[in-house]
């Protein structure tokens, strides 16, 4: 047991010195632009044209919150509800059903975005009549069903904890399923809740391929039905061509330093609501 521990200790230490790594090169690289650039238009600016040594971010943030936010609006009544059927209307097969759901989170992001463009970008140009159907909202929908499995799961165990906790106390009492359910269950749950949203946010935030194939990866100020790119999106479609330590590396080294600030932020907050709701 003692050598299962320590191999254990041992392989946490090196994800920790990888993270750690990972943002010290972020910070190190990023913050280089900021000697000759102001950290205040880099966030605000509305034009990224790096050749010509302007860099704003501000459409890239927006892309990317408007986006998770979608996602976030869509998956969590889906979670919520699905959750509580599978407690308190599917217990026989629940198990094998949240296996589905999380065997979801294996598929390739490249393939969610396949089939995303088939159905949600030609599924708007050909019902909607837009000349492009690729747009902010496709690419939320798309996410929307992406984070699902990571909301649900969440939501899942606290509700399922919670009727073990108290079915049996309700049951003695008399209290009705429905009002067991909406008046008890769900609002003792709300911190797993938040923990599910800000999880599935926080994978919303950093997906890249999916949404790249549905966006159109325009560097626009966005609207929920124009093209838009994220701050992933954008790392990705340009660092292969941007010379090492030129101004527009270091640029996008300061987009993707904002990212992992976004991303570790989401992470506290996920830990914090989790301790939360372990202790209702």
């Amino acid at each position: 047991m003692k050598f299962i521990k320590w191999i254990i200790y041992f392989f946490t230490g090196i994800s920790f010195i990888i993270l750690l790594f990972i943002v010290l090169d972020t910070f190190i690289e990023g913050t280089k632009l900021f000697k000759h650039y102001p950290v205040s238009e880099f966030i605000s600016g509305e034009k990224w044209h790096p050749l010509k040594n302007i860099v704003g971010i501000l459409p890239f943030i927006l892309s990317t919150l408007y986006t998770g936010l979608i996602a976030v609006l869509i998956s969590l009544p889906i979670s919520v509800f699905v959750a509580v059927a599978l407690v308190f209307y599917v217990k026989n097969n629940n198990k094998l059903m949240m296996t589905v759901f999380r065997s979801m989170t294996g598929i390739p992001s490249v393939i969610y975005g396949l089939i995303g463009f088939v159905f949600i970008v030609q599924g708007f140009e050909k019902n909607l009549n837009m000349t492009s159907g690729e747009t902010i909202i496709g690419g939320g929908i798309l996410l929307a069903i992406m984070v699902i499995p990571y909301s649900l799961s969440t939501i899942f165990e606290t509700i399922r904890k919670l009727d073990e906790k108290y079915r049996e106390v309700s049951k003695s009492m008399g209290v009705s399923q429905e009002y067991y359910i909406y008046k008890l269950i769900l609002p003792k749950s709300i911190y797993g809740i938040i923990s599910g949203i800000i999880l599935s946010f926080g994978r919303a935030v950093g997906e890249t391929m999916a949404v790249i194939m549905l966006i159109g990866n325009s560097k626009v100020m966005p609207t929920l039905f124009s093209k838009g790119e994220t701050l992933s999106g954008l790392i990705a479609l340009e660092m292969g061509s941007a010379e090492i330590e030129s101004f527009h590396y270091y640029a996008l080294s300061g987009a993707g330093f904002f990212l992992i600030i976004i991303l570790i932020f989401m992470g506290f907050l996920f830990e914090y609501f989790l301790k939360k709701n372990q202790v209702v």
